[in-house]
């Protein structure tokens, strides 16, 4: 393809403080939200009202699709009693036993109930609303591949209730996630399908941790051309601009309806709005967007726990992930322990060139900005290899990825005088910087504070101070490196020193 324009592209790299942790949306200053493009309010006394969708445009995030449900929507009509609840156009026929979800509404917002009763544009649901929602505002999804467990269901076969208008698990749903829903399995955990009946009955991939609670829910992810493994991680993936998505819901409802800014894969938006946070990328992309052209192109891969050097998931562990996460057998960065989180980030980065291209845009890869060094000052033989580490996965990206180019690399932490060998990790960090003119360090040592005193986790503060800091390690970099071209001796110039 020619003619594409050129446009600066960012990679964002790390574990749970790149991710920002603990760091709380609604503790940013509005002055901030509102430099950032992402309109006011965000809350009220502290209070998000969901579902809550704000974009920043110029800043085009690779977003991936995550498993999804369909649904069937409809507007709220007139009548609301304690258990029923009236709606437009035509009358869904929802299979008793499948679940109905209050996605938009004043005061009901965020109900979930199980379907008793629909006919005639009027459904009654199993027990009472809480709290009842506003008639006629707002929009209720009838859960398309919603069911509610069988008693003979056990912690590796599954089966529904099979009423009446139920949909079949079929040999398509191999593959296909299902998650489950409170009560019984608090904290939405989440099993592949990996053989049906044809009928009523599944069986999972990995064991639940308690047989499943007669007649809880669960729902299958059935929404087509998702990111089901980490072999189709770029399927149904997009660019979309700096999106803060938040919802307090069961499922994803179209797989990029969450924060795509934050690439930890979680089971639904759910997950990210019990606690909503914000990192730091926000203040670093208004800095540079204000020395050159948009849009410009990110790619996020930060996940929970993360190291650079291998580490192997225990088998114990990969049940509780989510989605292309349970495909990666090293939760690292290390070139010579994939398929890990490098290996995401790769095909990640890959899949944006692409798309970028489809946007007409050639993404000139400026720099990578990487927070990984605090799990391994946990282990007194890592410790000393993480220099050399990130010196390996610098190399292994600019060029396996990058096509050789010297993409910047902006290191960062860590930063609290809480890590084991702090001091020590900082002095190899700087160490790669003067072995490597495109390489920086951001110091966070000083000036920063975290979410309580025994934690490590930066504040929503201290999140905004690292993207400024961020910002300002990068433009010094580029003063460096042109700096140093002014002195390196031209052999066709003998006037140049």
């Amino acid at each position: 393809m020619t003619n594409l324009l050129v446009r600066k592209g960012y990679g964002f790299l790390g574990s749970s403080n790149e991710r920002s942790l603990g760091s709380k949306l609604i503790e940013v200053p509005d002055a901030d939200i509102q430099k950032w493009g992402l309109g006011l309010p965000i809350h009220t006394g502290g209070v998000i009202t969901y579902p809550l969708r704000r974009t920043i445009e110029g800043i085009r995030v690779w977003t991936v699709r995550h498993p999804y449900a369909s649904v069937v929507q409809r507007n709220i009509g007139a009548t609301v009693t304690s258990n029923t609840l009236s709606y437009d156009v035509a009358t869904v026929g929802a299979p008793v036993d499948s679940w109905v979800f209050v996605n938009e509404n004043t005061a009901g917002q965020g109900n979930l109930k199980k379907v008793d009763a629909d006919a005639a544009q009027l459904v009654t649901i199993e027990g009472a609303w809480s709290p009842n929602p506003t008639v006629s505002n707002g929009r209720i999804f009838f859960i398309t591949r919603s069911y509610s467990i069988h008693a003979g269901s056990s912690q590796t076969v599954i089966k529904h209730t099979g009423t009446a208008g139920t949909p079949n698990f079929t040999a398509a749903d191999i593959g296909r996630t299902i998650v489950f829903l409170s009560p019984g399995h608090a904290g939405d955990v989440t099993r592949r399908i990996t053989a049906t009946n044809g009928t009523d009955q599944a069986t999972l991939d990995d064991p639940l941790f308690v047989a499943p609670t007669t007649n809880a829910g669960f729902i299958v992810l059935d929404g087509a051309g998702a990111a089901q493994t980490l072999a189709t991680i770029t399927d149904g993936a997009t660019l979309q601009d700096l999106t803060i998505n938040l919802n307090n819901a069961p499922a994803y409802w179209n797989g990029d309806d969450h924060n795509n800014w934050d690439g930890q894969p979680a089971p639904n938006p759910r997950s990210f709005s019990l606690l909503p946070i914000v990192s730091s990328m926000f203040e670093t992309m208004w800095e540079l967007r204000a020395q050159q052209p948009t849009p410009m192109f990110v790619v996020q891969n930060a996940r929970d726990s993360a190291f650079i050097s291998p580490y192997q998931i225990d088998d114990d562990v990969r049940p509780f992930y989510f989605g292309w996460q349970k495909d990666i057998t090293g939760l690292d960065y290390n070139p010579t322990n994939e398929p890990n989180c490098l290996t995401a980030f790769k095909a990640q980065i890959r899949s944006c060139e692409e798309l970028a291209a489809l946007e007409g845009y050639q993404i000139d890869w400026d720099a990578v900005f990487i927070l990984l060094a605090e799990n391994d000052s946990l282990n007194a033989d890592r410790l000393p290899l993480i220099g050399q580490n990130m010196e390996l996965l610098r190399d292994n990206l600019r060029s396996t990825v990058f096509g050789g180019k010297k993409v910047k690399w902006i290191m960062t932490g860590p930063s609290s005088p809480l890590l084991t060998g702090r001091e020590l990790i900082c002095d190899q960090l700087q160490g790669v910087v003067k072995r490597d003119l495109y390489s920086a360090f951001t110091d966070t040592r000083v000036g920063y504070t975290y979410i309580n005193p025994t934690d490590t986790h930066l504040t929503a503060a201290s999140q905004t101070q690292l993207g400024r800091d961020r910002a300002a390690t990068l433009l010094a970099l580029n003063r460096r490196i042109a700096d140093a071209r002014i002195l390196q001796p031209n052999p066709l110039n003998p006037l140049q020193p």
